[in-house]
């Protein structure tokens, strides 16, 4: 559906209600630093919690819709609000952020400036919420895939290289109405893969969109304590490892069973060192426990054990 609001605010949501309260508050404090029309369209992908009554609560607060996607899966519930927009940029957060107050504004601001951009990029930071874990914390740096952090104000460029995370980016609505999310990319029940904002970034780059970053559009990512654990690390990386091989174990390169040899090698040195170290320091010991999850994730994929 496309009409002459100028901006759509897509959030997917799952059994998340009060995460999305969250979220929707900050939003209202972002939405009084705007004037120009817009919409918002909340997907509810499946939720059996209170979301419904969540969402209804913000009707007259924020211009607000929700869209039910009883299909279970982040690429669907993506398509679905893709299908219910009007925007002519569609703009993504999710139901876990707090938006900065001037986020609306800078992304219209971004907009209006850039006509000629396809895709764009935000800043996201984290959030650590009490009582957080001074070892996770220690760690933000090389955690930085995991959190979901993009803080780099001399990238210029939306690149196939430098792409945002799917809290914080926008697409021109034709681009994005044209390049539909692949349903067996994204996080759905039981599965951790994600990937699905990339593919189609990527391919609208790679048609010749050119893409930019907007650095004072900010959105903080609040990080559960509960995540704020060794096996949501093993978690994230052990998939990020079957979707990206680790290096120099690629089956493009070497035969299969030096491949899978190499791997196993790299499961026991890598499982080895982060035992070692987690009797000591577990913060020094969270490099080896993401190599060690890699490397196993990487073993699932060569023995065709499918990734959940």
């Amino acid at each position: 559906m496309v009409g002459s609001t100028f901006v759509t605010v897509i959030i997917c949501t799952r059994n998340r209600a009060d995460s999305l309260g969250r979220t929707l508050d900050s939003l209202v404090r972002a939405s009084r630093h705007v004037a120009a029309e817009w919409e918002l369209v909340v997907v509810d992908n499946g939720s059996t919690d209170h979301t419904p009554a969540m969402v209804a609560n913000f009707d007259g607060r924020l211009p607000i819709r929700r869209v039910p996607q009883p299909v279970a899966g982040l690429s669907n519930a993506r398509n679905a609000g893709v299908e219910a927009a009007s925007g002519a940029y569609i703009l993504w957060t999710d139901d876990d952020v707090i938006v900065d107050e001037q986020w609306l504004a800078a992304w219209f601001r971004t907009f209006r400036a850039r006509p000629g951009d396809a895709v764009f990029g935000g800043r996201t930071e984290p959030l650590y919420d009490e009582p957080h874990q001074p070892w996770f914390k220690a760690n933000q740096q090389i955690l930085a895939g995991l959190l979901a952090i993009r803080d780099e104000s001399d990238w210029q460029e939306v690149t196939s290289s430098r792409i945002p995370f799917g809290l914080n980016y926008a697409v021109r609505g034709a681009e994005q109405r044209s390049h539909p999310y692949d349903p067996n990319l994204g996080v759905a029940p039981g599965r951790r893969r994600g990937g699905e904002e990339t593919a189609v970034l990527r391919a609208i780059l790679a048609e010749g969109g050119t893409g930019s970053w907007a650095w004072d559009a900010t959105v903080f990512h609040v990080i559960p304590a509960e995540r704020q654990s060794l096996q949501y690390i093993r978690t994230y990386y052990e998939a990020l490892g079957y979707d990206f091989p680790i290096i120099g174990l690629d089956f493009d390169r070497v035969s299969r069973p030096r491949a899978i040899w190499g791997t196993i090698k790299a499961i026991v040195r890598s499982g080895l060192s982060y035992r070692k170290a987690a009797r000591t320091d577990l913060a020094a010991a969270v490099p080896e426990l993401i190599e060690h999850a890699k490397a196993r994730g990487t073993l699932k994929r060569y023995i065709g054990i499918k990734e959940e």
